[in-house]
């Protein structure tokens, strides 16, 4: 379930306060980032929630052989057949169910299309993608975590 479906769609107050810390914000876009050795693609893709989401813009067009990393929201972007376009997919959503049990896991239904498995951590989902869930910070309906703490990933890309 989407918390716009519950009635409170933050998403532009959150956008507008990460702007104004100078993050740039990719919605439905890519940006190429250089560095010593090379380029990668960093793409966003705005939350499916929102119903804005579009993954043929935010994915680049390139032409040589860039790696790409997609952001998204929600991990059921795996689903699209462009998502094996991008190298490396990071996203959230699932809190890895906010409350779990030892050798059970999330004790509620995951707010995704991939089932109960695809909870937190990193799979790889062809030989060209990997998706990497995070739990993240926050919470969602309930304010409460067990067994299942934040967590800000971090991901060395090389």
């Amino acid at each position: 379930m989407c918390s716009s479906d519950l009635g409170f769609d933050h998403s532009l107050r959150v956008r507008r306060a990460l702007e104004r810390v100078n993050v740039t914000v990719l919605r439905n876009e890519s940006r190429e980032v250089r560095a010593e050795g090379g380029s990668l693609f960093i793409a966003g893709v705005d939350d499916a929630c929102t119903g804005r989401d579009d993954l043929g813009l935010a994915l680049p067009k390139v032409r040589q052989k860039a790696p790409i990393v997609l952001i998204a929201h929600d991990p059921s972007v795996i689903l699209d057949n462009r998502a094996g376009y991008p190298h490396l997919i990071v996203s959230g959503h699932t809190h890895a169910g906010q409350v779990r049990l030892p050798f059970i896991g999330p004790l509620t239904a995951l707010p995704t299309q991939l089932g109960r498995s695809f909870d937190q951590g990193i799979f790889e989902v062809d030989g060209n993608t990997v998706l990497a869930i995070t739990r993240g910070v926050g919470e969602s309906g309930a304010r409460a975590r067990f067994l299942a703490p934040p967590e800000i990933m971090v991901l060395r890309v090389k």
